[in-house]
């Protein structure tokens, strides 16, 4: 941890990326921070393999690049990041990005000298929702991601110590690999398991509200039932590890501060609030009881169906 973060490769996964990912990659190609190379682990199907080749080879300039193909049923949330970070070599550390995540053209910069300022093992970006986005997404992100950077030490006592978003994540690949890596085989929320493993190990991370993503989503109510059906079934699973306990509170009180701000400022989109936390609040409990039900009730349940093979 004494020698300073200097070389970062990327690491993204990626399944059936919609043409968003050609900015994801024009946005990494301008950082004012160099980046030594990008590893793209796609596990879509063979078909369109070929296709997403083709957009990394176009968008990715003059950026050293890696394309390499799993099948759909070899990926995992864990297991695959630690396969993109093997492949680099002789990088420091490892950006972590989703095919969603479009970097303002200074955050790797500051993120990396945040991290090396604070003495770091992993440092994650800001979220700020998408252009065009709804105002509930707006709200989301604003109230979810502070304005105020952060750093987390020693063991973890709320859920706040363990986010590290890999949306936009830097991680130290020397104490990425003295933790173990990843977790194998994981449902979802792979980043939190991993902050949760660096901080007991340990070592620091910490927020960088100065070093920006713009990533958010507008999910159906299926889609909300999904993804929070996966949260559900993870937090059951690592429930002994990680500070849960103080989630539900947190997720209280973000809805209380939606609810009040939709109100206030866009009262025609109570009801799609409503819809939303409608649907994580059944995903969530449904996953929690994951255990009572079938393996075919599961799989349909979730979006993360190769989990359940």
């Amino acid at each position: 941890m004494k020698r300073l973060v200097q070389s970062v490769g990327a690491v993204i996964p990626i399944y059936n990326p919609s043409e968003e990912f050609a900015s994801v990659l024009m946005a990494l190609e301008r950082q004012t921070y160099p980046i030594s190379q990008v590893i793209v682990i796609d596990s879509s199907p063979k078909t369109d393999v070929r296709n997403h080749h083709k957009l990394v080879e176009d968008y990715c300039g003059n950026l050293k690049y890696l394309f390499w193909h799993i099948l759909p049923e070899e990926f995992d949330h864990g297991k695959t990041r630690n396969l993109g970070a093997s492949k680099l070599i002789d990088e420091d550390a490892v950006l972590f990005l989703t095919q969603d995540g479009i970097m303002s053209e200074d955050c790797v910069e500051k993120l990396v000298d945040f991290m090396n300022k604070n003495t770091l093992a992993g440092v994650y970006a800001r979220q700020l929702a998408r252009k065009g986005a709804s105002e509930l997404e707006v709200i989301e992100r604003r109230l979810t991601y502070s304005s105020t950077s952060r750093i987390n030490v020693d063991s973890p006592r709320m859920i706040d110590d363990v986010l590290l978003s890999n949306v936009c994540s830097i991680i130290r690949i020397d104490a990425l690999k003295a933790v173990g890596g990843f977790p194998i085989k994981i449902i979802t929320a792979e980043d939190i398991v991993i902050a949760n493993k660096l901080l007991v190990s340990g070592y620091n991370t910490g927020y960088c509200a100065e070093a920006t993503v713009r990533h958010s989503h507008m999910l159906s109510f299926v889609g909300t039932v999904k993804r929070y059906f996966d949260t559900g079934v993870m937090h059951t699973e690592w429930k002994d590890k990680i500070p849960f306990n103080t989630a539900r509170v947190k997720g209280i009180k973000l809805v209380k501060d939606e609810v009040l701000h939709i109100i206030k400022n866009r009262p025609t989109e109570l009801g799609t609030l409503l819809l939303s936390v409608l649907g994580k609040t059944i995903g969530y409990s449904l996953g929690r009881k994951s255990s009572l039900l079938s393996v075919n009730i599961k799989r349909k349940l979730s979006q993360n169906i190769g989990f359940w093979r």
